[in-house]
């Protein structure tokens, strides 16, 4: 027994809604990356994790 296809086609305005949830899915997607990219920097760079006390200590962090 072969799976019958129940695709179907999308009219412009459908295709146009995935497109926009797509877009914003893959806008969230790169922020929180480089969110995290751009903590782990700051925290490298400054020797330390956010409230941490060390001597290494090299900076502050504003906010936090």
């Amino acid at each position: 027994m072969t799976p019958r296809a129940n695709h179907k086609q999308l009219d412009a305005e459908g295709q146009a809604w995935i497109r926009e949830l797509l877009q914003e899915r893959l806008r969230l997607a790169i922020q929180c990356t480089l969110i995290s990219v751009l903590e782990a920097e700051i925290d490298a760079f400054i020797s330390a994790e956010p409230y941490q006390r060390t001597p290494q200590r090299r900076d502050y962090r504003n906010g936090i």
